[in-house]
């Protein structure tokens, strides 16, 4: 499998092994839309990268998972040397910064609440602006504390 990424025969390259670093660093199974931002592909191109990654990965619905334990455990001995050369630390720190960016460029009362009293049980909008920013917004601290632990 590794090798049909590297040849380029399956789609380019460097998408399949963006979804596959961000599937191994994720503290948690990614949804599409959040392996979307933490890869920095296209929602479109990071469906269909995971889809290619189909021995390593597996889509549920809209959520993306490690097909099996050994895969983690396979994609953390071949990291450096299939995945990515700089290591582990630099992994996590591109996973922290497209997460701040993204953060950051939130846009304030986005849910255009009113500030008199908060509405019980108010529905987000269709198109949730947060539901791509979740696992950012919980995990980013932990890919800071991972890539400082990596770099020990």
């Amino acid at each position: 499998m590794m090798r049909r990424i590297e040849n380029g025969q399956m789609m380019d390259p460097k998408d399949c092994k963006k979804v596959l670093k961000a599937a191994f660093l994720a503290f948690r199974p990614l949804c599409l839309r959040e392996l979307s931002l933490v890869t920095g592909l296209l929602l479109d191109v990071a469906k269909d990268a995971a889809d290619k990654c189909g021995l390593f990965i597996t889509i549920t619905g809209e959520t993306v998972n490690l097909i099996y334990l050994s895969a983690k455990d396979y994609l953390k001995d071949k990291y450096t040397t299939e995945l990515d050369s700089v290591g582990v630390a630099q992994g996590h720190a591109e996973v922290i910064e497209r997460s701040l960016h993204a953060i950051s460029s939130l846009e304030q009362n986005m849910y255009k609440l009113g500030l008199g009293p908060r509405p019980e049980n108010m529905p987000p909008p269709d198109s949730d602006p947060l539901a791509p920013l979740r696992y950012s917004c919980v995990f980013w601290v932990d890919h800071l504390c991972a890539m400082n632990d990596e770099n020990l």
